[in-house]
């Protein structure tokens, strides 16, 4: 059962987010309690490679 939801929104801030992901990957809090969500408004960087090279090692999302 859901408790939380973590929302990340972010634009341009590919590094940022990357620390932002690993930050609420090494939590202790039970993987089923919560879910990510990532907000990208239309970054122009590499924001999308980070979510989805993120997605592929991490079981987040």
């Amino acid at each position: 059962m859901l408790k939380y939801s973590v929302i990340i929104p972010t634009y341009n801030r590919a590094t940022l987010l990357k620390n932002c992901l690993e930050a609420v990957a090494v939590q202790t809090v039970p993987r089923d309690t919560y879910e990510v969500i990532v907000i990208n408004d239309g970054s122009r960087d590499n924001t999308d490679k980070i979510i989805d090279e993120f997605k592929k090692q991490h079981p987040l999302a």
